[in-house]
């Protein structure tokens, strides 16, 4: 198991939506966040932010070279939603 530890999510998940908006493979495409200034939260970092750039990545990657990537952070109860979305096509009803 991971290392716990007290963090700011969304100092995580800024930093992590800065990354993709810089790579030249997704300059056409448009990130949108949305959450509160801070949200602090106790977890396995590392884990959260490779569960981030994967839905983040994946996406990008199958949205098209103009998609809409939506990601959405918010305390509920005691928990945080992180939520990431987007405009692009979905998965064909053949290949589900």
């Amino acid at each position: 198991p991971g290392k716990h530890e007290r963090f700011d999510v969304m100092e995580l998940v800024r930093d992590c939506v800065a990354d993709f908006a810089v790579r030249p493979e997704h300059a056409r495409a448009d990130l949108g966040l949305s959450g509160p200034d801070r949200l602090s939260c106790h977890a396995d970092r590392n884990a959260i932010q490779s569960i981030l750039e994967n839905l983040i990545d994946n996406a990008l990657r199958y949205g098209g070279p103009q998609v809409r990537v939506d990601i959405d952070v918010a305390a509920v109860g005691s928990s945080i939603r992180l939520q990431v979305a987007d405009d692009g096509p979905g998965i064909p009803e053949a290949q589900r």
